[in-house]
């Protein structure tokens, strides 16, 4: 018995300390500058959420809710933004925000509505009569943003201007999602309907988290491409003011401009710069790159830095550097884009390459 409560008290210790890695990732991703906004202060939100759930799941693990009547009650509307916050940072990406959204925050207000309006009547025990019911519902709640954001990234023509880095981290995201909810759900079932064991409880718990923390962990990472929502896509072009004649001249002012300046250099390089530098609007920039050039403004931006790269890597004045160093000299916001784009673009690792050029040149 001793020993059971000894591996209890670690298990808690455990979790409590998964959950205070999540606090600090939360900050890390709120904080970083090389993310865009607002969609770094949706995940942050995100991954906050689920810390302050994991918090509460140690809480239960340790029956706080049979000691302290109100501490299941200021649960019960938390896990209702989980779904809503992953919802708008993967929106953030390929979709303005429109009033309608503020819908997907109904079922917190309401249920915290009808918590508020309980305790003012002293009806606590009326409210965890209610808790299978607004458990179920957390449950379906997982399962529906795990469908719907999927239904809408694939409905959204926007997500076909992103670039398949950023589209390929979407799906990653999408499916860790999914498999909390699995998890979740599976945790829903063997608590409510099976009364399993409490190390099952905790093993679910832990594979929640690993999905969770691991969609934070990715994108904090490789961040997604800076040029998002403002993408336009091809069909949209056919009543552009843009005329044909004037298109060769726009492309060579615009590549002029990044010949001389080098703008790419600097990872926080946006549409909205290219745009205020070269005093052509940013959706005509857009179609300009992706009608007659074929490639979107985030493309062109990251075959400049590779571009950049190569001579970086064979130039004797930066040997001093790494290679991942000479990344983030270029522009590049993370290790993990540079050697994307590098090997992309060059079909050979940045590494390799250096190498190769260089054994060459000798």
């Amino acid at each position: 018995m001793g020993l059971q409560i000894q591996t209890f008290e670690l298990w808690t210790l455990i979790f409590l300390l998964i959950a205070a890695q999540g606090f600090f990732l939360s900050f890390l991703l709120a904080s970083n500058k090389r993310m865009d906004r607002p969609g770094a202060y949706f995940l942050s939100l995100f991954i906050l959420i689920f810390s302050i759930i994991l918090s509460f799941w140690v809480g239960f693990w340790n029956d706080f809710h049979t000691r302290y009547s109100t501490f299941e009650l200021v649960f019960f509307p938390l896990p209702f933004l989980l779904g809503p916050s992953l919802f708008y940072f993967v929106k953030s990406h390929f979709s303005s925000f429109r009033l309608i959204d503020l819908g997907h925050l109904f079922p917190f207000v309401i249920t915290s509505l009808l918590i508020s309006i309980m305790l003012v009547f002293g009806e606590i025990e009326l409210i965890k009569d209610l808790a299978i019911i607004i458990y179920s519902l957390h449950t379906a709640s997982f399962i529906f943003y795990s469908l719907y954001i999927l239904w809408r990234r694939k409905k959204s023509v926007l997500i076909a201007s992103l670039d398949k880095w950023d589209q390929d981290q979407i799906n990653i995201i999408l499916i860790f999602f999914q498999g909390f909810t699995l998890l979740a759900t599976a945790n829903f079932v063997v608590n409510r309907v099976v009364n399993a064991s409490l190390f099952l409880d905790l093993g679910l718990g832990l594979g929640a988290c690993l999905f969770i923390y691991l969609i934070g962990y990715l994108v904090l990472n490789t961040p997604f491409s800076k040029e998002l929502v403002k993408r336009i896509p091809i069909s949209k072009y056919a009543n552009s003011a843009l005329k044909p004649e004037h298109t060769q001249d726009l492309i060579k002012r615009i590549k002029d401009y990044l010949n001389r300046e080098r703008p790419y250099l600097k990872s926080n390089f946006k549409l909205e710069d290219l745009s205020a530098q070269t005093n052509i609007p940013s959706h005509h920039i857009s179609e300009l790159l992706n009608q007659y050039q074929n490639q979107s403004f985030s493309e062109l931006i990251n075959i400049y830095r590779v571009e950049e790269a190569k001579k970086l890597l064979l130039d004797p004045n930066y040997q001093h550097l790494t290679v991942s160093s000479i990344g983030y000299e270029v522009g590049f916001n993370s290790r993990t884009t540079f050697y994307y784009w590098f090997q992309k673009l060059q079909e050979v690792s940045p590494s390799k390459y250096q190498k190769t050029e260089q054994k060459r040149l000798e």
